[in-house]
């Protein structure tokens, strides 16, 4: 049977300095993980997400997708609709912004028109495009709106 002998003061500040260097890795660790989950970019997010909160065509919205999207991030912009006489097509041009509409009937006829192009969350990783006539104007990816005087 082996005796039992009192351990030195080496001996105990040898596992002493062991334990604090776990307990300053265990710390370290602890410290990364919780600024992982703390300062995770919030420009990646695991969805779809629009500033604008959807379809809403008075406030431009931007877009932003995960990382692993097929779709490029972007934002609501104004566009001038002109009608191709030859081609028999409305071409869309992007522009800063555009005036009210002095047609009456822009929907059914070939005048030139200003729409709003809205983007829309349409599945976790995805977005589509809404066109939406501005009868008085478009500026900077939103339509105006013309507050009635009461």
């Amino acid at each position: 049977m082996e005796e039992y002998t009192q351990p030195t003061s080496e001996t105990i500040e040898k596992k002493s300095k062991t334990w604090i260097w776990i307990l300053i890795v265990v710390i370290l660790i602890a410290i990364g993980v919780g600024s992982y989950f703390l300062f995770a970019d919030d420009k990646n997010p695991d969805v779809c997400t629009d500033s604008d909160g959807g379809e809403n065509y008075q406030i431009k919205g931007s877009i932003d997708l995960p990382s692993n999207a097929s779709q490029t991030p972007g934002e609501d912009s104004c566009q001038l609709s002109t009608y191709n006489e030859n081609l028999g097509q409305w071409e869309y041009t992007d522009v800063e912004d555009c005036p009210p509409n002095t047609n009456n009937d822009a929907p059914n006829s070939n005048e030139d028109r200003c729409i709003v192009r809205e983007l829309v969350c349409d599945s976790p990783g995805s977005y589509q495009f809404k066109s939406k006539y501005c009868p008085n104007g478009c500026d900077a990816g939103a339509c105006d709106i013309v507050e009635e005087l009461v």
